[in-house]
Order: structure tokens, then sequence, then C-alpha cells
């Protein structure tokens, strides 16, 4: 072989192993999706505008733009529907205003109907649907004047079922290691057959919208007002409620300052004297002072598994 063949199968070898090495970094660098629908990905803790994506407090979802696969912004959240007793959310309250002709309705659509987003171009935060515009006019729709009861079979179940089709079960699995967040989102179509008010924990005294709860009492175990709710911390991929932010006010001398405390921690109650729902938190006084709470104008970021393990552990070790 001459010196100039050599040279030439030297560098159409060198090009193949480059071009190897290039593929499988691209490989690498995308997120790995296997027959299961399991889609996993490592993401570094010191990108905050990444992880906090999976995590809202309630304000924030309300208002949220609501746009279909193609971007076409159909509305936005006007409220949630959350199953208090299994700490989920299970619809969301849409506002189409005057898209399609739809007016001033509200329409509920079960929360694995939608998808979050994120653009990270402006910061923006957005819910999709993905459905066809003769499914949006056909929906059944509610006056924001008359809520219904959610628990009666025969609108939930209405609602699930139109919706059957759009409805994915998503489990969302964190861990941290190596200084790295890693997120595992298992998607997966929903069970034909919806949730009915037969469901242990689909009653009317359990599903509550967001905006509700905010501002509800918080007693002790004794009856003793200890304040209200906030606003509420859900993990918006798989609907969890994670946390109740709540404020103290004067109590205990706590000041302004608000304490976040995890949704498993509270029991639910209704008081048939005043008609009145309220929680009930039994924690002692030396507890309360103790925890760790934070400024009404900064929220920590609750993605960030450190402030969530703190929180959990100092609650569960209270509890346990």
């Amino acid at each position: 072989m001459s010196a100039r063949g050599a040279m030439t199968a030297a560098s159409i070898l060198w090009f193949s192993l480059m071009g190897h090495v290039l593929a499988q970094e691209r490989k690498a660098a995308q997120p790995d999706t296997n027959r299961k629908g399991k889609v996993a990905a490592e993401i570094e803790i010191k990108k905050p505008a990444t992880t906090a994506g999976m995590v809202h407090r309630a304000s924030e979802i309300a208002g949220m733009p609501v746009r279909n696969a193609q971007g076409k912004e159909l509305g936005t959240v006007k409220d949630i529907v959350i199953d208090v007793k299994a700490g989920e959310v299970r619809y969301a309250a849409l506002s189409y205003g005057g898209f399609l002709g739809l007016g001033d309705k509200l329409f509920a659509v079960p929360w694995d109907a939608l998808k979050h987003h994120h653009n990270v171009a402006d910061e923006k935060h957005y819910l999709v649907l993905n459905v066809d515009e003769q499914t949006l006019k056909r929906a059944p729709g509610f006056d924001p004047d008359k809520w219904p009861n959610f628990a009666d079979q025969q609108f939930s179940g209405g609602i699930d079922k139109y919706y059957s089709k759009f409805r994915t079960e998503r489990r969302v699995k964190t861990d941290a290691r190596d200084g790295k967040v890693r997120v595992e989102v298992e998607v997966k179509p929903n069970p034909a057959a919806p949730r009915t008010a037969d469901s242990p924990s689909l009653t009317s005294d359990n599903l509550h919208r967001a905006s509700k709860i905010t501002g509800m009492t918080v007693k002790n175990l004794a009856g003793k007002e200890l304040g209200s709710v906030n606003d509420l911390v859900i993990e918006i991929e798989s609907g969890k409620v994670r946390y109740a932010a709540l404020s103290y006010g004067g109590f205990l001398g706590l000041g302004d300052k608000l304490f976040a405390v995890p949704w498993s921690a509270f029991d639910f109650r209704f008081n048939p004297a005043d008609k009145q729902f309220y929680l009930v938190l039994d924690l002692d006084e030396a507890t309360l002072r103790k925890a760790s709470g934070f400024d009404k104008s900064t929220w920590p970021n609750f993605a960030d598994p450190k402030i969530s393990e703190e929180i959990d552990k100092y609650y569960q070790r209270k509890n346990g």
C-alpha cells in the first residue's frame, strides 16, 4: 500500500471512530426510555430552573396557562380540586374564555390528562391539554358560581370517561446521589375504569378546592387554634400534595414566618356546629417552636431534595 493510501485509510478510520464517539455522547445526553415507558434523567442541583419545575405552589397553578399540543393557548387554570384524604389533585377547573365561543363556563379536566411543560427561554410554566377542538366544544362545563359536587358519580364518572383516552398515569421518583438529582417518570395509560364515588377516598367531604383549603384553620388535638394554611406545595407531575405552608401568626411568638409541614401530618375534620372544615396537627408546642420556618417573600426550593428531606425527617422523627 502506498503512503497516500495508508494516510487515507487512517483518516477514514479516525473519522469513523470520532463519529462513533459523538453518537455515544449524544445518546448518553438524551433521556433513557425503555419499553415500560420510564424516562430517566440526571439534572445537576445547580440548575434550579429545571428542578424547580417539578414542584409548584397551588397559588402558582391557579392562573397557569393551558395550551394544546400545537402550542395554541386555550385558557387558564382557575382552581384545582384536591382529594384531601389521599393528598392528591383530582381535577383542574379550566377557563377557556372566548376560545371557540365557550363563554364564561368552567370545565373540569382530570389532572392526569394535563401535562406540565417549562419554557426554559422565558422561565414560564404551562400545562398542555392534548385534545382537539371538537372535544373541547362538546365537553361538559359548569357555571363558576355553581360548582358541581365532584364526588357525585354521575358527574365525576362522566368527566373521567369523557377524557379517558387523554389520561395518563405518571409516577415520579427522585433521588440524589453524587451531587445530582435523578428524576424518573413512568408514563402509562390510566386504567379504563374511571374513579367513582364508591372509592373509599372519593366523597364530598374529602374533595375540596385548593382556594378553599387556603386560609383553612389549623388546630391542635385540644382544639386550640394554631394558625391557618397560607398555601399548598404540590408535586405537579404526580399531583401529590407535599406540604401545607402554615402561618401561625403570633402563636408562641413565631411571628410572620411560614412553616412547611408534610401533608401526611394532618388530620382533616369537620365541625358540625359551625359547618366548617379544619385541619388538625398533632404536635406539641416545643416541636412547633423548633421547626425551621421561612420568610413569606423568600420561599425555599422544595424541589431540592436536601430541603424536602430535612422537613420530612423532622416531622417523621416527631411523629414516629
